[in-house]
């Protein structure tokens, strides 16, 4: 059987530092001498499969047991964490036209954090494979999350679910990783998992009808509610004052339900206080009337925390003055703390402003390698400008 590779994932944005062979067996190719698989805890109907696999020889199958709605079965691994720290964990599954899934059958791959006494604190989760997707493609789901106060142990579970109707199918998984990783940005930032851990507001919806990657993206429009109504969505992240902060993100609107009048659509940053009080915040526009429909455009926003933040907030939002129609849609966002740019009257670039600056400048002035101001080329002007800098270091 030829199987095409289509990639999914969802989660946190991550810069991954995974460690092969965190995991015990990770692609099931082991036999237990106690249980189904050396390393795996199985439960419910979870067995070896012989006729497909990602890679080696063996892959997991899993499917419903019939006895209830909802009734779960897979395989888990307990490995050992730090509350605090962020872990990853991925999957490959696959869907099977030989054994499709039906109705509101899926799966999904989980982390649970346990306490010290083997119960569970809480459990994030990814999407893996459901009864829509095409068949016969392994797709990587992926989940991660930061382990709470209180958690020794992440449990890696890949799982079946089972819904209401009570119909066959089964999913494979191959390939488990799980590992420490580095937080470098937003939870599901493409909205392939609907909108987990975004709070969305108003008229904000999961379209999976258009996308600039993946499968889904965020279609917001107007309430028609009250003048100058929002719709939108957003994400928290600590931050501090002095901080900069850069906020990204891909936007559209469609021909079929292009955005009109004076509605428009923009990016923002917003600096809250420990009351979560908005103190202030950035906004770059996004769209209006005038954007060219289905044609995604990034968009980027960025601003410095100021005195009294505890939290950096971005915000995607659909704003409708006057109650035309029309909607924007979001996709690909990105969030993180960025260095602050340094200052150009550091002419040296050695991390200070001092004399060797000014030296190096009139050097290249002389030279006309010095448009300070970037017009009209090397001039009095660009003398002007750059000591204007150098004598307050930027504003530092």
């Amino acid at each position: 059987m030829r199987a095409t590779t289509l990639t999914m994932v969802c989660g946190l944005a991550m810069t991954a530092t995974l460690a092969s062979g965190q995991l015990t067996n990770p692609s099931f190719e082991i036999p237990g001498s106690t249980t189904v698989f050396d390393g795996w805890t199985t439960f419910e109907s979870a067995v070896p499969e012989f006729t497909v696999a990602r890679t080696g020889l063996v892959s997991l199958k899993v499917f419903g047991n019939g006895n209830g709605e909802y009734n779960a079965a897979g395989a888990h691994q307990d490995r050992p964490v730090v509350a605090g720290q962020a872990y990853e964990a991925t999957a490959w599954s696959y869907h099977s036209s030989a054994d499709p899934m039906q109705g509101s059958n899926f799966s999904v791959v989980n982390i649970e954090w346990l306490n010290a006494g083997g119960g569970q604190i809480s459990f994030v989760s990814g999407a893996a494979t459901d009864a829509a997707d095409p068949t016969d493609e392994w797709r990587l789901g992926t989940v991660a999350g930061v382990a709470p106060v209180g958690a020794v142990t992440a449990r890696v579970v890949v799982l079946h679910i089972q819904g209401p109707e009570l119909l066959p199918g089964a999913v494979l998984f191959d390939d488990v990783t799980f590992g420490q990783t580095t937080i470098t940005g937003l939870q599901n930032p493409g909205f392939e998992n609907d909108f987990q851990g975004w709070t969305s507001f108003n008229n904000a919806f999961i379209d999976d009808e258009f996308a600039r990657t993946g499968t889904k993206s965020a279609k917001m429009f107007g309430c028609f509610c009250t003048p100058f109504n929002a719709t939108g969505c957003f994400q928290d992240f600590t931050a501090e004052p002095g901080q900069n902060w850069e906020g990204k993100a891909w936007v559209a609107t469609r021909a079929g339900d292009r955005i009109s009048g004076a509605n428009f659509a923009v990016l923002n940053i917003e600096f809250r206080d420990a009351g979560n009080n908005l103190i202030s915040f950035v906004s770059t526009p996004a769209a209006d009337a005038n954007t060219t429909p289905d044609v995604w455009s990034e968009v980027v926003v960025s601003g410095v925390a100021p005195a009294g933040t505890v939290t950096a907030r971005l915000v995607p939002l659909h704003i409708q003055p006057e109650f035309a129609g029309g909607a924007v849609w979001w996709d690909d966002a990105e969030f993180a703390q960025i260095e602050a740019p340094g200052c150009p009257a550091d002419w040296n670039n050695d991390g200070g402003i001092d004399g060797d600056d000014v030296i190096g400048f009139f050097s290249d002035w002389d030279a006309g390698n010095a448009d300070y101001d970037g017009v009209n080329g090397t001039d009095g002007d660009d003398v002007i400008a750059f000591f204007g800098d150098w004598d307050t270091q930027c504003g530092g």
